[in-house]
């Protein structure tokens, strides 16, 4: 399975797969305070893979188990990216910050991976076998107007160097990133994607075990492409949320089409 830093958010129900038998060691540190309000982690390691595709088309015998919806686009019948495979040799480092202030919660995550393509499983001639890749991750949750809250989410993918091979690519498309644009549709190794939500609690219809519902506006931003800084893509639009369970509805101005969703939600 492709590695986690390459989603474009790991709540999304699509993402793309392949095979790597792996070989990885590291080590890491942590520093921060008896109640622990900052958690500072750096991480150094290795990594060996060698990679091939699986399931490219949609293979019955080889499909996704689903429940329902398994001929639709986004069910169990769904394109999968196929990669270049062959052996990649990784150094990595990494670093992890909580940082919780008052009533402001930080986090951030940072992974950067400088890599050596030794072959192609496809027989994809490399030029250029060095290539390094920077992957962030960070959100922050601060108050507004009395319990009112702004949370912002980021994630950003940056690659330099040689070929970047097609395992290393970053997808945006599809539920969990920009419903309204198809799953896995914008991919490449340069990625950039946004996701804010203010949200405004009721507090006076809280449930039992649910806590108290919450609406929410909602404003995404995104883009993937190749060598290149991305074209951002424009969600708006608003979300109920109650507990793990949220509906939404999203508008897409630029290609006037609307998604609504409704779904559990981890995060």
């Amino acid at each position: 399975m492709g590695d986690p830093h390459r989603r474009a958010d790991l709540a999304q129900a699509g993402r793309d797969l392949h095979r790597a038998p792996r070989v990885r060691d590291g080590d890491h540190r942590r520093a921060g305070g008896v109640d622990r309000p900052r958690l500072l982690k750096p991480e150094l390691g290795g990594r060996f893979e060698h990679l091939e595709s699986v399931r490219a088309e949609p293979v019955v015998h080889s499909a996704p188990f689903t429940f329902i919806d398994y001929s639709d686009s986004l069910g169990r019948f769904r394109p999968n990216p196929a990669v270049q495979g062959g052996g990649i040799q990784s150094a990595l480092a990494g670093l992890r910050l909580d940082w919780d202030s008052a009533a402001i919660e930080t986090r951030l995550r940072v992974h950067l991976e400088v890599a050596h393509q030794s072959s192609t499983a496809v027989g994809i001639p490399v030029t250029d076998p060095f290539f390094g890749q920077l992957t962030l991750d960070g959100d922050v949750t601060f108050p507004t107007f009395r319990r009112q809250t702004l949370h912002v989410y980021a994630h950003v993918v940056a690659t330099t160097g040689g070929d970047t091979p097609l395992q290393r690519w970053a997808y945006l498309g599809g539920p969990g990133t920009l419903p309204t644009i198809d799953l896995l549709s914008l991919g490449g190794d340069q990625l950039v994607y946004i996701d804010a939500h203010y949200a405004i609690p009721i507090r006076r219809w809280t449930i039992r075990g649910l806590g108290a519902p919450s609406f929410e506006l909602r404003e995404a931003l995104g883009g993937a492409a190749f060598q290149e800084f991305p074209r951002l893509e424009q969600l708006s639009g608003v979300r109920l949320a109650l507990g793990y369970l949220y509906t939404e509805w999203l508008v897409d101005p630029a290609r006037r089409t609307s998604k609504f969703s409704a779904g559990i939600s981890l995060f």
